[in-house]
């Protein structure tokens, strides 16, 4: 927090768990005044977290970014002006330029507003597969409506905004550097 301020420090890309341990070594009245811009993602967004950020940094322009590690990180965004009380976490938002979207049902059909199904995700910056792992390549990676589609493993639904909310992983299981 010290070196943020001596350095003028303007834009903070974390983890939401490193931001999380930031805001919480200030004090009460501390603030980051030259904190203009942090994007997130990765993890959990908690709502509380972005109030307390916005608390001390009042100027800040806040995103929540989703997505996974087979489509260049991040390929979602959602840059709430406000955080409604029902909002546990920030959701994933919309996709970013050059990336789609889908929830998908066990059957394949696409969910509705507020139906969980998996996320699948196309676009520019989604990978070929994995290296060396075509038994895993061929299950994650499909084909549907002339594109190759990443099945993330993640339950999301769609908002009637058009927003996606993250609701967890399939299966109960945790990805760990793609596995």
């Amino acid at each position: 927090a010290r070196k943020i301020d001596e350095h003028r420090v303007s834009e903070l890309h974390f983890m939401p768990g490193w931001l999380q341990m930031l805001l919480e070594v200030l004090d009460a009245d501390a603030s980051l005044p030259s904190v203009r811009v942090v994007p997130t993602g990765g993890d959990w967004v908690r709502t509380e977290m972005v109030r307390e950020l916005r608390r001390a940094a009042p100027q800040v322009r806040f995103a929540g970014l989703g997505g996974a590690t087979e489509t260049a990180i991040h390929n979602t965004i959602c840059e709430p002006s406000e955080l409604p009380a029902q909002w546990p976490a920030v959701p994933f938002g919309r996709p970013l330029p050059n990336n789609v979207c889908r929830v998908v049902a066990a059957d394949g059909a696409d969910c509705p507003d507020w139906v969980p199904g998996e996320l699948w995700v196309s676009g520019r910056g989604i990978a070929r597969g994995y290296r060396g792992r075509p038994d895993l390549t061929a299950e994650r990676f499909v084909g549907y409506d002339g594109r190759i589609w990443y099945r993330t493993g993640d339950v999301v639904r769609y908002l009637p905004d058009g927003q996606l909310e993250f609701i967890g992983r399939a299966e109960g299981s945790v990805k760990i550097r793609a596995y």
